[in-house]
């Protein structure tokens, strides 16, 4: 008889240990220990006894700082590996100009077209829409003249990097000839954006 009261006893204590909050990932075990004292009746006595019940309690932690970890090391292998990148703090820039957009989760991308149109919005955002517009319009200005003239590359370069499953898209500054056969090159550095494919999240944006 006492046995299997203990036994319920121990039971209702696992049920009444529990954990507040939970995520999706990362499980811990951490154990708890209540002291229970109980009042047994007999016909002809009474017996108190005390127990010590050990519950284990499983909480589940967020990972979000491991998924921080992931994309930044994406980032990373982007940068280096794909784009030939030679400065460690470039990582850490493009991390933080993508922290100042007001949704860095834009949706899955679809098709390049898709993809630019996404980069376009971001870079609108960061304050580059006259990047936009230059790379866009049909007219580059000579001397304060603003001249027709035929390109010879698309507004934007768009990459799939299929290995990341992350697209880079980059907005090409004027080159080309005008209709009365003056070149136009203009180099420099342009700013680009890498967003993965599945979700369309902004990884980084060079800016």
């Amino acid at each position: 008889m006492i046995l299997k009261y203990k036994m319920i006893l121990l039971s209702l204590v696992l049920l009444m240990t529990g954990c507040a909050e939970t995520s999706e990932s990362e499980v811990s075990v951490s154990q708890t220990e209540k002291t229970v004292t109980t009042e047994i009746l007999t016909s002809t006595s009474s017996i108190k006894t005390t127990e010590t019940a050990v519950a284990s309690t499983t909480c589940i932690q967020s990972t979000e700082s491991d998924e921080s970890a992931d994309e930044i090391q994406l980032l990373r292998d982007i940068y280096f590996n794909e784009l030939n990148g030679s400065f460690e703090d470039t990582v850490d820039i493009m991390i933080s100009k993508a922290e100042m957009l007001s949704e860095r989760v834009l949706g899955e991308i679809t098709s390049e077209e898709d993809a630019v149109e996404k980069a376009r919005a971001v870079l609108t955002e960061l304050g580059l829409s006259d990047v936009i517009e230059r790379t866009e319009s049909e007219f580059v200005e000579i001397d304060g003249e603003k001249v027709r003239y035929q390109r010879n590359n698309e507004p934007y370069s768009v990459e799939f990097f299929d290995e990341y499953d992350a697209y880079w898209v980059k907005p090409n500054s004027p080159s080309g000839i005008t209709e009365d056969g003056r070149k136009i090159a203009s180099p420099s550095m342009m700013p680009y954006v890498i967003m993965r494919k599945s979700d369309g999240k902004v990884l980084g944006a060079f800016v």
